[in-house]
C-alpha cells in the first residue's frame, strides 16, 4: 500500500510539473487530427480505464478528484489527476443560452452588459461528460470577491460549477468590468474563452446560430483579449488556434497576417493556402517560402535569431534570385486533414472533411531547398551578426550598416546613409566635390577625428562604395590618404566599378601630381594650366570612364592641397639622366601652359628642380627647347594673342618613341611608390593579452574536453549538456561562463549561447582554433 501511494504521489508531481511548467511551442504544428482530451496548456487530461473485479472494462473515467488514489477490489491502483473540485449539482432547469453583447444580465449583484457567455442551468458538454464549462448558473452560491482573487477551485481546466463561491464572485466581478485587468488569474480568462470557443466550434457550425457580424465580433474580442493577456503563452497559443479555425470556417470574416502565421506556427492555415496554390499550378512566392521555413527542420543559427528582420529580407532576396518566378511544385498525394483541438475540456475535437487539398509542407525536397537558402543567408549575415553581438554596438552604427550583405544593403540603409547621399550630391553640384575632410567626417560621426587611420579609411570607402560616390585621395587608387586638416574631393560613380589601377592610370596620376606642383608655383593656378592637365586625362583612350572620373577628382584635390615633394625627391634622385630629363620636360610644359613664363616663375622652377634632385641649370634650356619645338605655322599665328599651351601626351612626350616609353614607365612606377609617406594607413596591431598560462590554451582539462565535445555540433539540449557536465564534474552555468570568458579573451565574443537549448557558434569556434594555433 505504501509503495502504491508513493508511486501515485510521484506520478502526480510529475504530471503537475508538466502541466504548469512553461514549455516552448512545437517547431512543427501537425495538421493531422490530434488526440482527444488536451487542455489549454498543452497537457493531456489523465483518463484511466478501470479494471473491474470480473476483468471487464468500463468507459473512460473522468472523475475530477484532485490527486485521488483508489485501490480496486482486485488490487489494481487507479490514479485520477484533476484540478478543481467536484461539480456542484443544481436544480436549475433553464436551458443554457448565449448572451449577446449589449444584453444586460443581473447575477448575484453583478451587472454584465458585454455578454459573450452562456447563461442558464442546463447545457451539456459535447464530449458527454458533465455540463458546459463556461455556463453561468445563477442559482449557484456566490461570495463577494475581486477579479484578482482565486483559490484551488479555479483549477487547471476551470468549470463555473466547480468554482468555490469566492471564485464565482471573482469571475463575475471580472465579467461585469471592462475585462482588461492584466493581473486577473488566467484561469478566469480561459473560462470566458471557453464560451467564445463553443460559440464558434459548435453553434456557428451545427445550428448556424452565429451571423457574420457576430462572428466578426467574436474574432475582434479574441484580438482584444490577446492585447491584454497575450503574454501568457498558453492563452496566446489557443487564441491564435481559434482564430486560425475561424479563418478556415469563414475566410472573409477573419484576417490573419503572414507574419502571424509564421510567428505562431499556424501550419494548418498555411498548408491549405499553399496546397490550393499547388493544386492550381501556381508558384510559391518568396514571402510564403519564408513562412514555410518555419515548418521545416531548419535550426536557426545565431544570425537568423539575432538579426531576424535582416535575415528575412536576405532570405527573400536569395529565394527570388534563385526562383525568379516563384517555386513551382507538383501536387503530392498527402492531403491536409484540418482538425481543431479545443482548449475547453467540455468540447470534442472537430474536423473539416470537405477541405481536401495537397499538403506540400510534407515534401522533404522542398524543405531542403528552403533550408539551403536559409543557410546561405545565415552565412552572409555572420559578420553583421557578430558586430551586433558585441556590447554597445547598434544597428544604427555606420559600421553595422556597412557589414550588411550587398543583396539587402539598399533596402536596409539607415537614415545616415540616405542623408549622406543627399549631402554628397549637393557638394558635387555646388563645389565640384571639394570639401574639407572634417566636414565630410561630420556626416558620419559626431566626434571629430584627429587622425585618419585604417579604421577611418575603411569606413569612408565602405560608405562611398555603398552610396555610389568616390573620394580623392583614395589609398587604393591614388596611393595617398586624406589628411584630417586637409581637403578631399567627392565625385559621382566612385571606385566600385574600377578595377586595380592600370599602368596608364598610374602614369597619368604621376603626371598630374608633377603638373599640379608646377601650376601652384606662383600661388595662382591659371585656367590654361588646368586645361593642359585635364587634356592629359581626356585624351588617353586607354582609360575607362570611371578611371577618368577618379583622375579628374585627384587633379582637383592636388590643385587644392599642400604639396609634399619629400618622397618624390628620393625617387627622382634614383632615376637615370634620361628619366630625369623626361620629368623636367613635364614640369616646364605645365609652367608654359599659359603661354608665358615670368622671371619669378623661372626662379621658382629652379628651386623646384633643386628640391627634386634635378640640375637647376636645365630650367632655361628646357624652356627654350619646348618653346621652339613647335614653330608657328604662319606669321599670323605668331602674332596671335591666343595663349600657346602644350598637350603633354603630344608635345612633351613625343620627343621620340623610345624616350616616351621610358618616361611613361618611370611615371607609373613613381606614382605607386613615391607616396608611401602619405599613404600610411595601417596602425600597429595591439599586442594580444597573454592567455591564462595553461597547456590547453587557457582552459583547464575538464572545460577543454567539454568545449571539444560541444563544437562537434551546433545545438545541444540542456539535458545533454547537464549529462556531459556531470561526467566531468562541472556545473552547467559555471561551465558556460568559463568557456565564454575564455572565448572573449581569445576573440572578444562568446562562442556559446544559452537560449533554453545551447547553441554553438561554430564559425567563432573555428576562428578561436585558428587564433590559438597562431
Amino acid at each position: 500500500m505504501e509503495v502504491t501511494v508513493l508511486l501515485g504521489a510521484l506520478v502526480f508531481i510529475a504530471l503537475a510539473s508538466y502541466f504548469f511548467g512553461e514549455r516552448p511551442s512545437s517547431k512543427k504544428s501537425s495538421t493531422r487530427s490530434p488526440k482527444v482530451g488536451k487542455g489549454q496548456y498543452g497537457a493531456k487530461r489523465s483518463t484511466v480505464k478501470r479494471a473491474t473485479r470480473n476483468g471487464t472494462k468500463t468507459k473512460t473515467d473522468h472523475r475530477e478528484v484532485l490527486g485521488s488514489t483508489e485501490i480496486d477490489d482486485d488490487g489494481l491502483a487507479t490514479f485520477t489527476i484533476s484540478f478543481g473540485q467536484q461539480e456542484e449539482s443544481s436544480r436549475n432547469r433553464k436551458t443554457g443560452r448565449w448572451i449577446d453583447p449589449g444584453e444586460q444580465i443581473e447575477i448575484a449583484g453583478h451587472t454584465t452588459k458585454d455578454g459573450n457567455f452562456y447563461f442558464g442551468g442546463r447545457l451539456s458538454a459535447t464530449n458527454e461528460f458533465g455540463s458546459e464549462a463556461s455556463l453561468i448558473d445563477e442559482t449557484l452560491k456566490v461570495e463577494k470577491a475581486t477579479c484578482r482573487e482565486s483559490d484551488h477551485s479555479l483549477g487547471y481546466w476551470p468549470k463555473y460549477n466547480r468554482l468555490s463561491p469566492k471564485c464565482r464572485g471573482a469571475y463575475l466581478d471580472w465579467l461585469s468590468s471592462t475585462r482588461n485587468d492584466p493581473n486577473t488569474p488566467i484561469g478566469y480568462v480561459f473560462l470566458y474563452f471557453y464560451g467564445l470557443e463553443r460559440r464558434i466550434v459548435v453553434d456557428s457550425v451545427e445550428s448556424n446560430q452565429v451571423g457574420d457580424e457576430d462572428f466578426k465580433g467574436i474574432a475582434k474580442e479574441i484580438r482584444r483579449l490577446l492585447d491584454v493577456y497575450g503574454k501568457n503563452p498558453a492563452f496566446r497559443n489557443y487564441a491564435f488556434r481559434l482564430l486560425e479555425w475561424m479563418k478556415l470556417l469563414r475566410p472573409k470574416q477573419v484576417s490573419i497576417s503572414s507574419d502571424e502565421v509564421s510567428e505562431h506556427n499556424l501550419r494548418l492555415l498555411f498548408s491549405i493556402h499553399a496546397g490550393k496554390l499547388v493544386a492550381a499550378g501556381q508558384p510559391i512566392p518568396s514571402q510564403m517560402a519564408y513562412v514555410w521555413l518555419n515548418f521545416t527542420d531548419f535550426i536557426p543559427r545565431t544570425p537568423a535569431r539575432r538579426c531576424r528582420r535582416e535575415f528575412r529580407k536576405l532570405f527573400s532576396k536569395l529565394f527570388s534570385d534563385q526562383f525568379a518566378d516563384g517555386l513551382k511544385i507538383k501536387p503530392n498525394k498527402t492531403v491536409v486533414q484540418p482538425s481543431y483541438r479545443p482548449a475547453s475540456g467540455s468540447l470534442l475535437h472537430t474536423t473539416l472533411d470537405e477541405t481536401r487539398v495537397p499538403d506540400p509542407t510534407a515534401l522533404k525536397s522542398v524543405a531542403n531547398k528552403l533550408i539551403k537558402i536559409a543557410d546561405q543567408a545565415s552565412e552572409k549575415l555572420d559578420s553583421y551578426s557578430r558586430y551586433l553581438g558585441k556590447e554597445g554596438n547598434s544597428r544604427d552604427d555606420i559600421e553595422a550598416v556597412l557589414l550588411l550583405p550587398e543583396e539587402i544593403a539598399d533596402s536596409s540603409s539607415s537614415d545616415l546613409i540616405s542623408s549622406f547621399s543627399g549631402w554628397a550630391e549637393k557638394v558635387i553640384a555646388e563645389n565640384q566635390g571639394l570639401v574639407s575632410f572634417q566636414e565630410l567626417w561630420a556626416q558620419l560621426s559626431d566626434t571629430p577625428t584627429e587622425k585618419v587611420n585604417k579604421k577611418e579609411v575603411v569606413v569612408l570607402q565602405g560608405v562611398l562604395d555603398r552610396t555610389g560616390f568616390g573620394i580623392a585621395p583614395d589609398p587604393r587608387f591614388h596611393h595617398a590618404k586624406p589628411q584630417p586638416t586637409g581637403n578631399v574631393v567627392l565625385f559621382s560613380g566612385g571606385h566600385k566599378q574600377l578595377e586595380e589601377p592600370s599602368d596608364t592610370f598610374n602614369e597619368v596620376g604621376m603626371a598630374l601630381r608633377l603638373g599640379a606642383m608646377v601650376a601652384k608655383i606662383d600661388d595662382h593656378v591659371h585656367e590654361a594650366e588646368v586645361n593642359v592637365l585635364e587634356n592629359l586625362i581626356n585624351n588617353r583612350s586607354e582609360l575607362t570612364e570611371p578611371g577618368k572620373a577618379s583622375l579628374h577628382a585627384y587633379l582637383t584635390w592636388r590643385l587644392n592641397s599642400p604639396q609634399n615633394s619629400a618622397s618624390l625627391k628620393k625617387q627622382i634622385e634614383n632615376l637615370s639622366q634620361d628619366g630625369k630629363h623626361g620629368i623636367s620636360k613635364i614640369l616646364v610644359s605645365v609652367a608654359l601652359a599659359d603661354g608665358r613664363i615670368s622671371p619669378d616663375e623661372i626662379k621658382q622652377m629652379e628651386k623646384l628642380y633643386t628640391s627634386l634632385g634635378l640640375d637647376k641649370a636645365l630650367v632655361s634650356s628646357d624652356i627654350h627647347g619646348l618653346t621652339t619645338a613647335r614653330a608657328p605655322e604662319s606669321p599670323a599665328a605668331s602674332t596671335s594673342p591666343k595663349a600657346v599651351g602644350f598637350e603633354l601626351n603630344e608635345s612633351v612626350l613625343a620627343l621620340h618613341e623610345s624616350e616616351t616609353k621610358d618616361v611613361q614607365s618611370i611615371l607609373g612606377s613613381i606614382f605607386k611608390e613615391s607616396d608611401d609617406e602619405e599613404s600610411t594607413v595601417t596602425e600597429p596591431e595591439p599586442a594580444k593579452e597573454d592567455l591564462p598560462v595553461d597547456d590547453d590554451h587557457g582552459l583547464d582539462p575538464a572545460h577543454r574536453k567539454l568545449f571539444e565535445k560541444l563544437i562537434t555540433q551546433e545545438k545541444w539540449s540542456r539535458t545533454e549538456l547537464e549529462s556531459m557536465c556531470n561526467g566531468l564534474g562541472l556545473m552547467v552555468d559555471g561551465a558556460l561562463e568559463t568557456i565564454n570568458d575564455w572565448s572573449f579573451e581569445v576573440l572578444e565574443e562568446p562562442v556559446l549561447e544559452d537560449d533554453g537549448d545551447i547553441y554553438v557558434m561554430l564559425d567563432v569556434a573555428e576562428d578561436i582554433a585558428q587564433t590559438v594555433k597562431e
